[in-house]
This record gives C-alpha cells, structure tokens and sequence, in this order.
C-alpha cells in the first residue's frame, strides 16, 4: 500500500458521509438518498404511532394528531 493510498484511508475516516444543512441531509456524494432515507424514517415511525392508536383515540383526536405530525414533516422537508 502506497502512503497516497493509507494517506486517503486516514482522511475517509474523518470525512462525515452525510450533514444536516438547513433541515436538509446533504451527502458525499450530493445526492438525496440520504434525506429521503431520513425522511421516510420519520414518516414510517409516525405511522405506526398512529396505526397503534387507532384502537385507543377517537376519530377526533387521530386527525388532530395526524394535522401536527403533517405539519411537522413539512416543517423539515423545507
């Protein structure tokens, strides 16, 4: 192994592979896999919070829930 080559080990491993920027992920390679990773995460777990709660809350109270956590979601897509 040439000292270029353990020279750009060293630096990968201080290299973050994605930053959250302005409530975006911006990636290494500048793409938005990672965001929309993210994104769907957040979306998946709300989800199950309010497929779990069905059984519990009114109709009311679930749409009421549903309008926040939408809110929320568009608050950090922007």
């Amino acid at each position: 192994m040439t000292k270029l080559s353990q020279l750009k080990l060293m630096i990968r491993r201080f290299i973050k592979q994605s930053v959250k920027f302005l409530s975006l992920y911006i990636d290494d390679e500048l793409s938005w896999k990672y965001h929309v990773d993210q994104i769907a995460t957040k979306i998946s777990k709300m989800t199950e919070i309010m497929a779990r709660a069905r059984h519990c809350w009114s109709i009311q109270t679930l749409k009421t829930i549903y309008d926040k956590m939408e809110f929320l979601i568009n608050c950090s897509i922007k």
